[in-house]
């Protein structure tokens, strides 16, 4: 069952325990893209599942490539991360991992902003940052060397 909790402020679809559901930037509504590795950091949600209260948007599936069915919402293939050790938790959402970025799923649909812990450092930071260009010398403040005088044999500069 997916159910509607509401983490850091903002209404999100948890599994039945309590954990965050996620979706992939680079999935499609038919294809998951999180295969391999990535499936062991982010496990698939299986399905189908059904709506608990408070979950208003669309429930389906679709065949990952390894054939498992996999749970959808609003076109959106779900998955867990394995950090959240516990309820509540949504460690994974802004995460840019396993070639794409990660959002918790809302029930509305919209994008969560990153809890300050996977967020860079606030504008208010000072950052170090180091100069791409050498600053532009200052104009020469001397007149040029004089001309070297011809020497006698033919040289030019006395050789």
């Amino acid at each position: 069952m997916v159910l509607s909790r509401t983490i850091s402020g903002t209404a999100v679809l948890t599994n039945s325990k309590g954990f965050t559901l996620y979706w992939f930037a680079p999935d499609t509504p038919t294809t998951s893209k999180c295969t391999g590795s990535c499936a062991t950091y982010w496990p698939p949600v299986t399905g189908p599942v059904t709506a608990g209260p408070g979950v208003t948007g669309t429930l389906g599936t679709i065949t990952r490539p390894d054939g498992t069915i996999q749970a959808t919402y609003d076109g959106h293939p779900l998955y867990t991360y394995v950090a959240d050790t516990a309820p509540g938790q949504d460690k994974g959402n802004g995460l840019n991992e396993s070639g794409g970025l990660w959002h918790a799923m809302t029930v509305s649909g919209s994008v969560v902003a990153a809890a300050s812990s996977h967020s860079p450092a606030p504008a208010s930071t000072p950052v170090a940052v180091a100069a791409s260009t050498p600053a532009a010398a200052p104009p020469p403040t001397q007149t040029a060397a004089p001309a070297p005088s011809p020497s006698p044999t033919g040289g030019g500069y006395g050789y």
